[in-house]
């Protein structure tokens, strides 16, 4: 009987655990960009970003270059990315549209080498993943016109 007693508990305990373990949270903001639009996803646990997707889709007529001046450019730029820990990034150029798909994954990113790289957006005083939160980072998106998706 105490041995089913110690089980019980024990089970009582874990689900205690689980319950209160914070879930992962999610928001997603379109951002219109000359060209296009962003669709950008934030994963957050406890207030802190994790993870942040990007998917972007833009017109090269918008841009104002061709195919093979967006491969000169944009390719090289895309090979940094790809090195860099923590980056996961394809690139897709056709005749007409960029479309490109960004993960980063902020607890194993390295961030010095993030911040070296051509377009990569990030404060100065934030070094790792401990400084970036939910909150900051959605009001300064909002702030340059991005908008909340339901």
């Amino acid at each position: 009987m105490k041995h089913i007693k110690k089980i019980c508990i024990a089970f009582i305990v874990a689900i205690f655990l689980v319950a209160c373990q914070s879930p992962e949270k999610k928001v997603t903001y379109k951002h219109s960009v000359k060209g296009g639009e962003l669709l950008i996803t934030f994963t957050a646990k406890d207030g802190l970003v994790t993870k942040q997707e990007i998917f972007a889709e833009l017109k090269l007529s918008d841009l104002g270059i061709t195919q093979k001046q967006a491969e000169q450019s944009i390719r090289p730029i895309s090979k940094q990315y790809q090195s860099v820990k923590g980056i996961t990034e394809t690139l897709d150029i056709t005749d007409t549209l960029i479309k490109e798909h960004v993960i980063l994954d902020y607890t194993i990113l390295d961030f010095k080498a993030a911040k070296n790289l051509p377009g990569f957006i990030m404060d100065d005083d934030i070094t790792d993943a401990s400084q970036l939160t939910l909150e900051s980072v959605t009001e300064k998106l909002e702030k340059a016109g991005a908008v909340k998706q339901p």
